[in-house]
């Protein structure tokens, strides 16, 4: 299973910790307006689209809170079967040709999540809007670089970051305890081969060193300027 492409809710207002406050969302009755943007979501059921909508706006509101241009619309198809990148098996995929987040269904999901040590014990509902977070930090950030040619672990690092920012408090402890790593001081370790070699691990890292103060907004805005460039395999060896 890749996690490579896996990865509202009231936001905190800390720009750097914008899933910190729990979720209040409703699970149950008519699919909600999702108002904060113009959202299509093709083929979900009611709770899925309650997620989905939570999770496209926990995203939106990080951005924003960084004062960054968010998309007019979000469109997400919902399948039901297991999504391929490369052949390899995906919870999401994000189609930047056409805009568009593929994403499976809660059913498919939560078999997948299950094989995969990092989520299994995760309660299947806030692991399931954070993946939307992260493929909507997708939608955000790619038009926001588009002349760039950044490396995928940038565009990883800012969709994880996104993701473990989602999660409810206590979701995100019990995932950040699960991982050992190294504490990232700079941002040396965000590189392709690391993404790789370990993308839970590397999602890990990406919050820990986000959510740092002084990081957070910066990073994003940095980015997206010009003025922050993440290191290359070559710097890397």
């Amino acid at each position: 299973m890749s996690l490579t492409a896996i990865w509202a809710c009231p936001p905190s207002r800390d720009p750097a910790l914008a899933g910190n406050s729990e979720h209040a969302t409703a699970r149950r009755g008519a699919p909600p307006a999702c108002s904060a943007v113009a959202i299509t979501i093709v083929a979900a059921t009611i709770k899925e689209h309650e997620i989905i909508c939570a999770g496209v706006l926990r995203s939106i509101a990080l951005f924003r809170q960084c004062k960054l241009e968010t998309p007019d619309r979000v469109r997400i198809v919902v399948a039901n079967v297991p999504l391929k990148i490369g052949g390899i098996s995906a919870f999401a995929v994000y189609e930047a040709n056409t805009k568009t987040i593929h994403l499976a269904n809660m059913k498919t999901f939560a078999a997948a999540a299950k094989s995969i040590k990092e989520f299994g014990a995760l309660p299947i509902d806030a692991l399931y809007e954070s993946v939307v977070a992260h493929e909507v930090a997708h939608r955000i950030f790619r038009p926001l670089v588009k002349n760039m040619d950044l490396s995928h672990a940038t565009h990883e690092y800012v969709a994880y970051a996104a993701q473990v920012s989602a999660m409810p408090r206590a979701v995100r402890r019990q995932y950040l305890q699960s991982i050992e790593r190294p504490p990232p001081t700079d941002l040396s370790l965000f590189v392709d081969i690391v993404l790789l070699l370990g993308p839970a691990r590397f999602a890990a890292m990406a919050y820990d060193h986000f959510s740092a103060p002084g990081n957070g907004c910066r990073i994003l805005q940095g980015v997206a300027a010009g003025s922050i460039e993440f290191p290359t395999m070559e710097e890397f060896d």
